[in-house]
């Protein structure tokens, strides 16, 4: 077996937020069929090499988006719309998304795909050859372990923070094969881009992710051979180890109805003024 060291950033990890039962407002939601199956997966690698994580969201700072699965009270709405530090002096941004993120908000966006505003979440994994032979990427998917109803607790939007470009391979969420594909040509990504690397070099995929009416937690599986050996499966959670954290990617709509409200606020380019 080889050994793979994995570096992944994504621009929407958070820890998952409490369960709630509220549903929201929103489009009936079909049962998820399961993910087809014609053959036996290849075994999984049960351990990971240490990895570096960092997210471009600078602690979640730029999301333009955070959804809370509860209404929050008026105190702590207003102190994480518009915090006050006084002497006329602003909080950074990143530190007023870590407060929204320990207070349960999940960072997102929205893009528009095919004329349709879908929530988003951005992600990027990179994974280094340490084998001495040539590492090939046979299969990437996100398998999702977790369908939630979309939060309807609190929504804050940020005018002021623009939504991050798409990335050229996405995933749907909502559709149940889970494979990445050509965000230019819908085609799946490895028929369009092989991704393989040599002894220290790097195979590296960026991908958005996408739904319309759920809130998911799920993880990435790579199907990776080195040489002629027997494909193994590794799987990459949010912080690049096994059994961490999952990825997390919710629904949100500003027309949809929210216990706590849908609000708008503009934090400008740096700071939070106080």
């Amino acid at each position: 077996m080889g050994i793979v060291v994995l570096v992944v950033s994504t621009t929407a990890d958070s820890p998952v937020p409490p369960r709630t039962t509220t549903t929201v407002m929103a489009a009936p939601q079909p049962p998820l069929p399961p993910l087809p199956s014609t053959t036996e997966p290849p075994p999984v690698t049960a351990s990971l090499p240490p990895v570096h994580v960092s997210s471009s969201f600078d602690g979640h700072a730029s999301a333009p988006v955070f959804v809370f699965p509860d209404a929050l009270d008026e105190e702590t709405r207003l102190r994480l719309m518009k915090p006050e530090r006084g002497e006329g002096s602003g909080y950074p941004n990143f530190e007023v998304g870590r407060w929204r993120v320990d207070a349960g908000g999940v960072p997102s966006a929205e893009a528009e795909v095919d004329g349709v505003r879908r929530s988003m979440s951005k992600h990027s994994v990179q994974v280094t050859n340490k084998h001495g032979e040539q590492m090939r990427v046979l299969d990437v998917r996100a398998v999702v372990l977790e369908r939630r109803p979309a939060f309807a607790g609190t929504l804050l939007l940020d005018t002021g923070i623009e939504a991050p470009d798409l990335a050229p391979a996405s995933v749907d969420l909502d559709q149940p094969e889970g494979r990445l594909v050509s965000a230019q040509s819908g085609r799946p990504l490895l028929d369009v881009e092989p991704l393989v690397a040599e002894r220290g070099e790097t195979a590296r995929v960026d991908f958005t992710a996408f739904t319309s009416a759920h809130d998911y937690l799920w993880e990435l599986r790579l199907t990776v051979q080195y040489g002629d050996s027997e494909p193994e499966e590794l799987v990459i959670r949010s912080d690049g180890t096994v059994d961490g954290p999952p990825f997390h990617t919710t629904a949100w709509n500003r027309d949809w109805h929210y216990a706590g409200g849908a609000h708008e606020l503009h934090s400008g380019p740096c700071c939070y003024a106080g």
